[in-house]
């Protein structure tokens, strides 16, 4: 039974990571979809790269950053308590490498795996996220 109620709450962890946060504000939530990072967070670090001098692209990106870091961050705290709360290591199928990610390796992670999955430019990109770490660092639960 405790391998059944265990198998329930990573759901409900893995159900989190990928739902808006509780009293966020859904339209922002929802708005930061793959679409909206291709078309805003590339442009600007491309901007940003190009002209360092110019404080609104190096703003815009900077927004960018600190979001897909907190995307990071939140899959982590995810796959920790998930751990902890099933007691299996990598209950979600996810293995991040022990070496670590940068936040540039996050933002070309998400970048290319929307570029083999365009039919994600309208998911949420929380949940792009996940996928795309599902995809690249996967790996069975184990005790």
């Amino acid at each position: 039974m405790r391998s059944r109620s265990s198998t329930l709450i990573v759901g409900l962890l893995a159900k989190l990571l990928v739902c808006p946060a509780l009293g966020a504000d859904s339209n922002t939530q929802s708005s930061r979809t793959g679409r909206w990072f291709l078309a805003e967070c590339d442009e600007d670090a491309a901007l940003a790269r190009a002209t360092p001098e110019n404080a609104d692209s190096l703003l815009n990106w900077g927004h960018c950053a600190g979001y897909v870091s907190g995307l990071s961050d939140m899959l982590h705290g995810t796959l920790s308590l998930s751990e902890t709360v099933s007691g299996s290591r990598n209950a979600l199928g996810i293995c991040l490498p022990n070496r670590g990610m940068s936040g540039g390796m996050w933002f070309e992670l998400l970048r290319s795996h929307l570029d083999r999955h365009p039919d994600l430019l309208d998911t949420p990109l929380r949940t792009v996220l996940l996928l795309a770490s599902r995809e690249t660092f996967p790996c069975a639960p184990t005790p």
